[in-house]
């Protein structure tokens, strides 16, 4: 036992031993130490924060209000300037009605709207890229006041079915999620008001 005594650890041995003792348990002084207390107010930012990682559970009730929540983008009007055109003679019927338009929401859901008058059986018009659905989508509307049809296909063309042509086609009832779904509603939204005509 005297023999362990003897030896004696120098003055850098024990330096370098408390250094290695407050590495190794730093750290796990400190996250047991720093709380919501020590961090200063809007301190912390979006990318200090993993992906995924808050869950509904992390944030309180009624502490998220709808100016933190994104706009989804505008409407998009087929047919004006930027957009997709009519095509085989179809446009918008009119008359007070909605014209006819689609937008993207934050969950990558596509919503048209409006009435368009189109012919049996032809492409009325192409939606863009990120717009489209991942199959074929054989919708039910009305046209003419009867059961008719959207038939969307994955390269966005929209081609409506009702037995007579030309026929009106209300399109308010169609929604359909984007292939991509949320990844690509985060590409195409550009913020603005939805409720824009």
């Amino acid at each position: 036992m005297r023999r362990l005594f003897r030896y004696r650890p120098s003055p850098a041995g024990l330096i370098a031993f408390a250094a290695l003792f407050v590495a190794l348990g730093g750290g796990a002084y400190a996250a047991a130490k720093i709380g919501s207390a020590q961090i200063k107010n809007n301190s912390i930012r979006s990318k200090d924060i993993r992906n995924r990682t808050i869950r509904g559970k992390d944030v309180h009730n009624e502490t998220i209000t709808a100016r933190q929540i994104r706009d989804p983008e505008a409407y998009h009007a087929v047919g004006a300037s930027g957009e997709p055109p009519f095509k085989n003679g179809a446009g918008n019927f009119g008359s007070g009605y909605a014209t006819t338009a689609f937008f993207k929401d934050n969950e990558g859901i596509v919503h048209l709207r409006g009435t368009m008058k189109a012919v049996d059986n032809r492409v009325a018009f192409t939606l863009p890229p990120g717009y489209r659905p991942a199959q074929i989508l054989d919708i039910g509307v009305i046209a003419q006041g009867a059961t008719g049809y959207i038939y969307i296909s994955p390269n966005g063309d929209l081609k409506p079915r009702a037995g007579s042509s030309p026929a009106n086609y209300g399109l308010d009832s169609v929604s359909f999620r984007a292939e991509g779904g949320r990844t690509a509603a985060r590409k195409s939204s550009s913020r603005a008001d939805p409720n824009s005509p």
